[in-house]
């Protein structure tokens, strides 16, 4: 299939990442709290990383075609 195929079949849907959830010393429950974010029982999640590329820890696409 050529990428003039693709691109012309393909349904394009926005992309969803899983966050990376930080634990640090100074952290808290607010990232479940105000941001919904699923902390379960720990209480000391500081940093949601959203979107990364940092070497070792890159967000990686929820769901879709392009999971994982």
């Amino acid at each position: 299939m050529s990428l003039q195929e693709v691109q012309s079949t393909a349904t394009l849907l926005p992309l969803e990442f899983t966050p990376i959830l930080k634990r640090a010393r100074w952290g808290g429950e607010r990232l479940g709290t105000v941001l919904h974010k699923l902390i379960g029982m720990e209480q000391d999640y500081g940093e949601s990383w959203e979107l990364s590329d940092y070497p070792g820890a890159p967000t990686l696409i929820a769901s879709g075609e392009f999971s994982g």
